[in-house]
């Protein structure tokens, strides 16, 4: 678990909710660097850098990838209806995956082939490799994302579009300013 400050303590206690294990930035670029196969690489790399569920990224098909555009179509797989959500995609991300599809000659069809079952057992192989003692599941990489855009000053709407959270309720699991943050920032209000 992360350290948690007084201010986040009295936060949970209000929602009811725990703050998830997280990987900080310095963590996913550490593990990053240590994958040597291509599509271990790209998968995590997708997880980290979209902030998709594990299910949503092994939906994901050549035809939901729009480099010209730099967006990614995501089915949202959590709720009855077939909904898509589109994620901006980083240049870093589009390079890796272009240079997969070409060098696989994939032009169609699902982009990672391989089972839920499948990306735990890498993610566990690759954190126990690095050293991370945190919980080694997929999910991890969407809630360092989400840490990771807060952190980042990310407005929390923004996020809970990008996220696919229903409510804004959930994204703000992910803002838990410290007190200095909560200082600095209050040193930027005028009365």
């Amino acid at each position: 678990m992360n350290n948690i400050t007084p201010a986040q303590g009295k936060y949970l206690e209000l929602s009811g909710k725990e703050i998830p294990s997280y990987l900080t930035r310095e963590e996913v670029h550490e593990l990053l660097s240590q994958i040597k196969k291509p599509h271990h690489h790209l998968f995590i790399n997708f997880l980290w850098s979209t902030g998709a569920r594990v299910s949503e990224a092994l939906a994901v098909e050549v035809k939901d990838i729009d480099f010209k555009a730099k967006h990614i179509n995501l089915l949202t797989l959590k709720r009855k209806k077939i909904l898509y959500r589109v994620v901006p995609a980083h240049d870093g991300l589009l390079s890796e995956l272009a240079a997969y599809l070409y060098q696989k000659n994939i032009r169609e069809g699902k982009i990672f082939n391989f089972t839920r079952q499948n990306a735990w057992s890498m993610i566990r192989k690759y954190f126990l490799k690095v050293g991370i003692t945190k919980n080694p599941h997929p999910h991890i990489f969407r809630h360092s994302f989400c840490f990771n855009c807060s952190e980042q000053g990310l407005h929390p709407r923004i996020l809970q579009r990008l996220a696919g959270h229903s409510t804004v309720l959930s994204t703000m699991l992910y803002y838990n300013p410290t007190e200095e943050v909560v200082k600095h920032e209050f040193q930027q209000i005028k009365f």
